[in-house]
């Protein structure tokens, strides 16, 4: 058993020495492929048996012969090598699996060793790839040489890390109780995921990037590497522009996948802190790269904009930044957020508050001094208005504001005023009646809705006597006809059975008593014209629901608002026309 190998010692000799000093080193620079085969042959027939050989110094040291000369082999040769190493190693984590569940404690600091030879040959083995498959593309245009420059080593890359990912789900820190020894362990693994997104190719494959996502997400989550994660994600932003999606991509995977939002938070927290310049300032170098960590934002809004949403009081200071990149991407995060809060509006009335902030800073900003950034607050409104919501209060504001900036002093700014404004009549809201936009017809509506709401009221609005006494002239119309029905029939009578002289004296008095009656009703209609003129009002409007009056309001506010855009329209179209003669030809 090898017991002179400490892993933080030979991997960093492996960092810092050219020449990696091996005990047992064969050269195998210039031996025959039967020599080469002879040594393979013998690796597997020694580990085959039993996957702890390889802790046999001979075994060990033949396999890191193998790994110090990688870019003087043929890759059959290391292809060959890298299936018979990761082979063992899954027989090696198995086992360790098994020994876990069963808690043979005294298994442990063997399966420790055995695990770390393991883990850095494949450690050596992923950073030889990478390396020979980064220089390859400069000695390729150099030479025509092919085989080990030209080798596509993907499915090996894929393989590694599906077995890294197996050994990293077990509890590891049942075998290394030290927390730097189990660190030193685990970077075996994130340095070469790392130095994956160094090179652009491997970047844009989302196989490779499932995997090493897995990979980090794990050692972020169980293995205290969130600290290291966050700098060296910083650092990649700085100096790697391509890599600033797949960080994005990779903290999206640690809040969706792994349920960890810490790291995302953290790296909000430290880029809100950060001052950014343009790249035409002196100071640029000392500068973290403004294009870089706004594609990084842009990315992470896209797909988690809760995560950004929760950060936003934070990124909010970089819309003062000195940089018009980054205030150009708070502005199109603005409308990511407006986009994300609309959809649960109606769910959540307070968000229309938040919404309404969102507005009143891009409305700002469309007074910001690069016309960059006054041409961004213009494309985030035309995404904003396919949205189901209308918003069209904020409608009324951005015509308003496209009408000023029809004549701002940039071309490109005027063409996307004119693709605002296109887009407000495309996407009215003011479709009642089939979405025609005839002021004259829309004038007409809106008078006959005045004349309605000012000949209607509600039973609320009328006093009480007022009811009664139409329930009363009701009853009295009735009890009036059965009167006189009766009167009609007593005449009838009186004529049928002779009238003598008593009878005429009653029938003097009945003429008496009419006559009073007559003063009576005369007396009444007196009283009737002296009622308040208010009350005759009152009566001859139209009785109708507290409900259907707010309708007929709400829809006064609603044609009063449509007139209000055609009009605004109208004012633009004298200045679009000059435009039209325009030496610029967006315009």
């Amino acid at each position: 058993m090898r017991d002179d190998f400490l892993l933080s010692d030979e991997v960093l000799k492996l960092q810092e020495q050219e020449d990696y000093y091996i005990p047992n080193e064969i050269d195998l620079r210039g031996k025959s492929d039967q020599d080469l085969a002879r040594y393979l042959n013998e690796i597997t027939d020694s580990i085959e048996v039993s996957s702890e050989n390889i802790s046999d110094p001979v075994v060990f040291d033949k396999i890191l012969s193998f790994l110090k000369y990688f870019a003087h082999l043929q890759p059959r040769w290391l292809a060959r090598l890298f299936d018979i190493i990761l082979s063992a190693f899954r027989i090696e984590i198995k086992t360790t699996s098994d020994d876990l569940e069963n808690n043979q404690k005294e298994t442990f600091s063997n399966h420790r060793h055995c695990l770390e030879l393991y883990g850095f040959l494949l450690h050596w083995f992923l950073i030889a790839v990478e390396k020979n498959t980064t220089t390859a593309k400069i000695t390729k245009k150099k030479s025509n040489q092919n085989e080990l420059k030209t080798f596509d080593w993907s499915n090996q890359k894929l393989k590694a890390f599906d077995t890294a990912s197996w050994l990293l789900d077990l509890k590891l820190s049942k075998i290394w109780t030290m927390a730097p020894e189990r660190i030193a362990f685990i970077n075996l693994f994130t340095k070469p995921a790392y130095q994956l997104f160094e090179n652009p190719v491997n970047a844009k494959s989302n196989r490779v990037k499932e995997r090493v996502f897995r990979i980090l997400g794990l050692c972020v989550k169980y293995y205290d590497h969130a600290f290291v994660a966050q700098t060296t994600i910083m650092q990649n932003l700085q100096y790697w522009e391509h890599s600033a999606e797949p960080m994005a991509e990779f903290l999206v995977h640690l809040v969706e996948k792994q349920n960890y939002h810490q790291l995302a938070d953290e790296i909000l927290r430290d880029i809100s802190n950060r001052e950014f310049k343009d790249i035409a300032s002196k100071e640029v170098k000392d500068s973290p790269n403004p294009k870089t960590f706004s594609t990084f934002l842009i990315k992470l809004v896209e797909l988690s904009p809760k995560t950004i949403l929760k950060n936003m009081s934070l990124l909010i200071h970089q819309l003062d930044s000195e940089s018009y990149l980054m205030r150009s991407t708070m502005i199109d995060i603005l409308g990511f957020m407006i986009e994300e809060l609309s959809k649960s509006i109606e769910d959540n009335a307070n968000q229309m508050e938040q919404i309404n902030g969102f507005f009143d800073i891009l409305e700002e900003h469309m007074l910001d001094t690069i016309s960059y950034c006054r041409q961004r607050v213009l494309q985030v409104y035309l995404r904003l208005f396919d949205l189901k919501a209308k918003f069209p209060k904020r409608r009324q504001a951005i015509t308003v504001l496209a009408m000023r900036h029809l004549q701002d002093k940039s071309s490109t700014v005027r063409k996307y005023v004119i693709r605002v404004l296109c887009k407000l009549i495309l996407t009215h809201p003011y479709s009642m009646y089939g979405g025609e936009l005839n002021i004259d017809d829309w004038k007409k509506r809106l008078e006959t809705l005045n004349h309605e709401i000012n000949n209607s009221t509600t039973e609320e609005d009328m006093p009480p006597f007022i009811i009664a006494q139409a329930v009363n002239n009701d009853k009295n119309d009735t009890e009036k006809d059965d009167s006189t029905s009766q009167k009609e029939d007593d005449n009838k009578s009186q004529h049928s059975e002779g009238i003598s002289d008593d009878n005429r004296s009653q029938h003097s008095e009945g003429v008496r008593d009419s006559d009073v009656q007559m003063d009576m009703e005369s007396q009444q209609d007196e009283n009737k014209e002296e009622e308040p003129r208010l009350t005759e009002d009152k009566v001859s409007k139209t009785v109708i629901s507290a409900e259907k009056l707010q309708q007929l309001i709400l829809m006064k506010t609603y044609h009063e608002d449509a007139i209000a855009f055609i009009e605004q329209i109208h004012t633009c179209i004298p200045i679009v026309t000059q435009l039209l003669s325009s030496k610029s030809k967006a315009e």
